[in-house]
């Protein structure tokens, strides 16, 4: 992990946030704006996470914007 934060907050259980990640040489750094929203469940929670577009937050250059189609 080289980087993450939290871009908003959206609900008590939502949030959209940002991450980056160093890559194994040939591959470039990925990174990730990821809208996630959570439920609990007793002892357990279920997180379900997808990519977002950010005005605020749009590719940067030395990364590849990865998708997160549907993280569960």
């Amino acid at each position: 992990m080289i980087e993450t934060y939290d871009i908003a907050r959206l609900t008590v259980n939502a949030d959209v946030g940002y991450y980056s990640w160093k890559c194994p040489s040939p591959l470039k750094n990925r990174d990730f704006v990821t809208m996630r929203s959570w439920l609990p469940l007793g002892n357990d929670y279920m997180i379900i996470n997808y990519s977002v577009k950010h005005p605020q937050h749009p590719p940067k250059k030395d990364y590849v914007r990865a998708v997160s189609l549907l993280t569960g």
